[in-house]
C-alpha cells in the first residue's frame, strides 16, 4: 500500500494485522490535529481502505485458487488410482478368459481331430465292407 492510513511512523499501518484485527488509532490529519477531519483526510483514508480491501480480495482469491487446485489435483489422483485398480482387476479377468478360450480352442481342436480320425476309420470300414459285398 502506498499511503499510511494511521498517524505517522509511530503508528501501526492498516495492513498490519494482529490476531485477525486491524489496529487503527487515529487519522493523519493535515489541519494540525484539531479533531476535525477534512475532506482530503477522509478521501485519503477511503483510498487506503479500498487498497487494503483490494489486497485482501486478491490474497483470498489466490488462496482460494490454490485450495481449489490442490483439491482438484487430489481428486484427479484418487480417480486415476481407482481406474488403475479397476484396470488391474479387469486385466486379471481378461487373462483368465484368454486362457479359458485358449483351452477351449485346444480342446475343440483335439475333439475335431478325434472326430476326423473316427470318420476316416468309418470310411475305411465302409470301403472294406463294400469291397467284400457280393455284386
Amino acid at each position: 500500500m502506498s499511503g499510511n492510513f494511521l498517524n505517522g511512523t509511530s503508528q501501526t499501518p492498516l495492513s498490519d494485522l494482529s490476531g485477525g484485527k486491524v489496529k487503527i488509532k487515529k487519522l493523519n490529519m493535515q489541519n494540525g490535529d484539531t479533531g476535525a477531519i477534512t475532506k482530503a483526510d477522509l478521501s485519503a483514508a477511503i483510498r487506503e481502505l479500498k487498497e487494503y480491501v483490494d489486497g485482501l480480495i486478491r490474497a483470498s482469491d489466490t488462496s482460494i485458487r490454490e485450495y481449489i487446485d490442490e483439491r482438484t489435483h487430489d481428486a484427479e489422483t484418487r480417480l486415476l488410482r481407482g481406474f488403475a485398480d479397476y484396470n488391474a482387476a479387469v486385466n486379471v479377468r481378461f487373462r483368465k478368459l484368454e486362457a479359458d478360450t485358449s483351452n477351449i480352442d485346444t480342446s475343440t481342436t483335439q475333439r475335431l481331430g478325434e472326430i476326423e480320425r473316427q470318420l476316416a476309420e468309418f470310411q475305411a470300414r465302409i470301403i472294406v465292407l463294400e469291397s467284400k459285398r457280393p455284386q
